[in-house]
């Protein structure tokens, strides 16, 4: 990962890497850093990390060498990183045989199965009054289908958690094939970036309805075409399968035939670059790289009349996703998406958290984007048997809730996404999911809240241990749905608990047995949770914790004993300060439900005390911190000899943040300097490198700025985390100068803090 513990990058820590993790756990596999997560060349290597992604900028032949030469590593440093790398590759078996790719697994019929039954199984019903669910396709004689995610699922996050299948289901297509003919399904965005093209308004030049559409791979729209098709819209948050997924660009093109004259809106989303011509005459220009943004013009139509449209996009990496809208003079907001709702028996409405989630970024907030809130209060406003179906990776705000009488949480179903949906809705499938989360009512019920997002880079975990469902334990918050709940069709009893002990001995385990009924109707699958509750604690503890859990399947009537083991290890707690984990002696109780707020059967168990040492846990009781006392640089005026670029000032080496750095230019001799404002008594240095760290450095005082005193040098700088102790002097001025940078760029630092000693 990219982030720093407790001082070094996790890419980089000896502790997390060899201590924890090979000689803790035992793994003896390859590590692999993530891409563009290595800062040091020495460090990374000592620390147990194998292989640097995805080019080897850090440890490259020379740089590993000449770590050699300088003996901040040794040969059998690298043996053991080359062994390890091996011994993958061999278990991989592609050294003892000739792996033959085979097209035929590739999307068949036994993995699509497979993709199905997750995406089943993995939906959890949230809400169901009324008996709004399931519904019933003989009684029906239309469906209206609208959201942002009516035709197609978000299958995948933003960046390298994005998932293009070579097939999908989107929710229309799942539903349309579900109730076949008989029943009028229709579907319409309902989106905030404007209603779709109705049917007749455009024309593509072939005579088609929709545009003509031209994708390029690349992203400035040269060359010939590598696909050319008619599109009905222009809707997209993925490259056609023929293109690659990042680098792309399409041009759309068509004849408009409004029906309506006067002030037309049109609307165009994109991530990345976008316009939009009428006529030829630029209407929307927002031809730059940027994250999903919207834009609207509004442009002077006459009814009848033909219209040249054009629309291009470029999409450089990352995120992506365009779309193209408009609003008919006259129309206003969600008026497509309540007049459908309005001509239909059942509305189900499909919002998403689309181009808000993702790698390298986090969502702004935890409302729906786009204001989906307010879709889905139109919608209900006008249809009393509105479904919602969510579909996202993360929890969301849910202030519609009451008007609704169902919800579907689908998260990122997969390629078979609609299929399942649909099999759910109608009742093929029985829903067995559980939240694997808590979901809250409001931001401020969540433990992350009024730590998150931190301050110069910086965040504070305050809530500890409590993360979950077990801050809204701790906090007595009522959530809107709690860890665990799930809703199915049918009905079950939980009952007739029992121990195979009323005692558990150290080192020993004991089994508790519970029976399940089915008391309804159909045959379904019961997830039958177990938790552990410490009634009088000796230190802080959650109030109980999830140990374990089973998932039956039941006919109606039947009934049959679940059993789920439990070892010591189960009632312990991380002992810090002792190095290990620990069980205090006494009386437990033992929880069994179907969340972690729906616990009906009870019953205590007592329990031996026990110690189990874990020597590779890090001395923080003895360990002690190199960053200590006031940063006596922190907002001073500083200095530079040179920058790299204007914006990487000397200034935000001090202001106190890990994100904002200073850089100069590129060559060896370049320096930093910081007026701490009077004589000082120092003995510290604290550097936070950027990438780009000096080889070799000396920190120099003064008492003028002019005249320059060495109190410390280093031949062997390793970057990442330094802490540098000298010999306590009195100085105003303090300096760092990179005699020799161990990179082809300057110097580059993110924090320059100036200690007293200790």
């Amino acid at each position: 990962s990219y982030n720093r513990l407790n001082g070094p990058h996790t890419s980089a820590s000896k502790y997390l890497l060899t201590d924890v993790l090979k000689r803790g756990w035992g793994f003896d596999g390859m590590v692999m850093s993530d891409w563009g997560g290595v800062h040091a060349v020495a460090r990374t290597i000592e620390a147990g990390n194998d292989l640097e992604m995805p080019n080897g900028e850090f440890l490259s032949a020379p740089n590993v060498k000449d770590a050699l030469d300088r003996g901040l590593i040794t040969w059998d440093m690298i043996n053991q990183n080359v062994s390890r790398t091996m011994r993958t590759v061999l278990r991989s078996g592609i050294v003892d045989r000739k792996i033959t790719p085979n097209p035929a697994l590739v999307n068949s019929q036994a993995n699509r199965d497979v993709a199905l039954a997750g995406a089943q199984e993995g939906i959890v019903l949230l809400k169901n009054e009324r008996s709004a669910l399931p519904l019933d396709a003989t009684k029906i004689k239309s469906i209206a289908v609208i959201g942002p995610a009516a035709k197609e699922f978000q299958i995948g996050a933003q960046g390298s958690p994005g998932v293009v299948a070579l097939h999908e289901v989107g929710a229309l297509a799942g539903i349309q094939a579900r109730v076949g003919k008989d029943v009028i399904v229709r579907s319409t965005s309902g989106s905030t970036t404007g209603d779709d093209f109705p049917e007749g308004v455009l024309k593509s030049s072939s005579g088609e309805a929709g545009f003509k559409a031209e994708y390029f791979a690349n992203k400035n729209l040269e060359g010939e075409p590598k696909l050319v098709q008619t599109d009905a819209q222009i809707d997209f948050n993925h490259a056609p399968k023929s293109l690659p997924n990042d680098n792309w660009s399409a041009r759309w093109t068509g004849t408009l035939t409004p029906r309506k004259t006067g002030p037309t809106t049109f609307f165009m989303r994109g991530d990345d670059g976008f316009r939009l011509f009428i006529d030829g005459k630029p209407v929307i220009d927002n031809w730059n790289e940027g994250g999903a943004r919207t834009e609207q013009h509004v442009v002077s139509l006459t009814a009848g009349q033909k219209y040249d449209i054009k629309a291009e996009y470029f999409q450089l990496g990352g995120g992506q996703e365009v779309r193209v809208g408009w609003n008919e003079p006259g129309a206003k907001p969600y008026a497509a998406a309540r007049e459908l709702a309005q001509q239909s028996d059942v509305a189900i409405v499909l919002v998403t958290t689309r181009g808000t989630e993702g790698e390298g970024g986090d969502r702004p907030s935890l409302a729906l984007p786009q204001n989906q809130d307010e879709l889905i209060r139109q919608v209900a406003s006008v249809n009393k048997r509105t479904i919602v179906v969510l579909n996202n990776g993360t929890p969301v705000l849910m202030p519609w809730l009451k008007s609704v009488p169902a919800l579907v949480e689908a998260w990122f179903p997969g390629q078979e996404g609609g299929t399942a949906l649909a099999g759910i809705l109608f009742g093929d499938i029985n829903p067995s999911g559980h939240l694997p989360t808590t979901l809250g009512a409001r931001r401020e019920d969540y433990p992350d809240y009024g730590n998150y997002p931190g301050k110069n880079g910086q965040v504070t975990y305050a809530e500890g241990i409590y993360v979950g469902y077990r801050s809204f334990d701790k906090k007595n918050i009522a959530p809107l749905f709690p860890f665990g709940h799930g809703l199915s069709y049918t009905n079950f009893r939980i009952d007739n608990l029992k121990l195979s002990s009323p005692t558990l001995a150290a080192n020993g385990s004991l089994t508790a047995n519970v029976r399940v009924t089915n008391t309804g109707k159909r045959a379904g699958a019961e997830v039958v949770q177990l938790y552990v509750r410490d009634p009088q604690p000796k230190t802080d503890k959650a109030v109980r914790e999830l140990k374990g859990f089973a998932k039956v399947m039941l006919q109606p009537g039947e009934s049959q004993m679940v059993s789920i083991p439990l070892q010591i290890r189960d009632f312990a707690w991380c002992d810090v300060e002792a190095r290990g984990w620990r069980v205090d002696a006494g009386n437990y109780e033992i929880a069994v439900g179907n969340s972690s707020r729906n616990l009906k059967q009870k019953t205590t168990v007592k329990v031996a005390g026990w110690f189990e040492s874990l020597p590779y846990m890090a001395d923080y009781k003895t360990q002690a911190e190199a960053v200590t006392g006031p940063d006596l640089a922190l907002g001073k005026k500083a200095t530079t000899s040179s920058l790299q670029e204007p914006q990487y000032t000397a200034a935000l080496a001090v202001d106190g943040s890990s994100v904002t750095r200073w850089a100069s230019g590129f060559n060896d001799g370049e320096w930093l300097a910081v007026d701490l404002g009077q004589k000082e008594r120092i003995g510290r240095v604290h550097l936070n490198w950027e990438g780009a760290y000096a080889r070799s450095y000396r920190i120099e005082v003064s008492d003028d700025g002019q005249t320059w005193t060495p109190v410390y040098s280093n031949e062997n700088g390793q970057g990442d985390i330094e802490d540098v102790s000298f010999t306590p002097v009195e100085a105003r001025h303090v300096r760092i100068v990179g005699v020799k940078r161990a990179t082809k760029f300057g110097t580059s630092l993110y924090s320059f803090e100036v200690r007293a000693p200790k």
